[in-house]
């Protein structure tokens, strides 16, 4: 099971299961228009002109979620989840005063964790290098260390960011892009992108359940989760090498089996790990075997297999 011993299982539970989509967050919390942050800082690049690339771990889709490490204003280095089912940027709870007064705050659905009271703030600047990311015009907080105390981790770098780029992820050589168009060269096939409640979804035939709508989800670390009926016609039709039963850490019976091998988009993978759940999610361990190529201004899906 890729996600090493029982302790490490349950909190990658935490990230597999987001009901409303997301690690996260109820749709109308999540709700509000992504714009763009104006100014130029001092020393910095234009925003959103990203030059070069930066490395994340390689173990991102083998076992662990995709970090990132990502700078403040004044210069503080910031360990972030990069996380595709997270429409909103989220930060740690010990950063808030660096952010000014709060705006507010609000419930959060955390799914199998229940619901939980977030506080909103206006977005501070957020730097790859030296180039200031675009985002939203808010960020949430919250006790990650409390949440993932394995994980220490200071932010999750959600959609409100993500969408404005051409984000490339090379998994062999652990790179991230983010550029402002498409790289040239062979991007592989394409999936047109749709959106709902902040998340992104493609359209595919699964292990041959059928066509459905997955959300692509790099905060689930797991090849899929399908519903639960398209779940079961899987199982009828392929028996797996073998079937985890383990809980939540809310208590809740998880069901997750390793099928030898099964077809998305035409093409054939093997040593599948599915989960059957409320929802249909294509994971890091299933992305992690491209090329990924997300390019959110163009609302396209490129994967090439590597």
């Amino acid at each position: 099971m890729n996600c090493g011993d029982v302790a490490e299982r349950l909190w990658e539970g935490f990230r597999r299961w987001k009901p409303c989509g997301v690690i996260a967050l109820v749709a109308g919390l999540l709700a509000g228009a992504c714009t763009s942050v104006s100014p130029r800082a001092r020393g910095t690049d234009p925003v959103g002109e990203v030059s070069g690339e930066a490395r994340f771990n390689a173990r991102a889709g083998h076992g662990e979620a995709l970090y990132l490490t990502l700078r403040g204003e004044q210069g503080e280095s910031w360990r972030f989840l990069v996380d595709t089912g997270a429409p909103d940027t989220m930060l740690d709870r010990s950063l808030e005063s660096k952010l000014g007064p709060a705006l507010g705050s609000e419930a959060a659905n955390y799914g199998w964790f229940g619901r939980r009271n977030v506080k909103v703030f206006a977005a501070p600047p957020l730097f790859l290098g030296r180039t200031r990311l675009r985002a939203g015009d808010r960020v949430l907080t919250d006790d990650f260390r409390a949440l993932f105390p394995q994980r220490h981790i200071m932010g999750i770098l959600g959609m409100d960011c993500l969408r404005h780029y051409c984000v490339q992820m090379d998994f062999g050589t652990a790179t991230i892009r983010f550029l402002d168009q498409p790289p040239g060269g062979n991007l592989g096939k394409a999936f047109r992108l749709g959106t709902s409640a902040g998340g992104i979804f493609i359209e595919g035939d699964l292990l041959g359940a059928g066509p459905a709508d997955f959300q692509v989800d790099t905060g689930c670390t797991v090849d899929a989760v399908m519903e639960s009926g398209l779940f079961q016609a899987v199982v009828r039709r392929q028996t797996p090498i073998r079937t985890t039963r383990f809980r939540s850490p809310a208590g809740r019976p998880v069901l997750e089996s390793l099928f030898a091998e099964g077809t998305f988009g035409g093409e054939s993978y093997r040593r599948l790990i599915v989960d059957g759940a409320d929802d249909n999610l294509l994971g890091l361990r299933f992305l992690a075997r491209h090329v990924v190529t997300l390019d959110g201004p163009r609302s396209t899906l490129y994967l090439r297999r590597r």
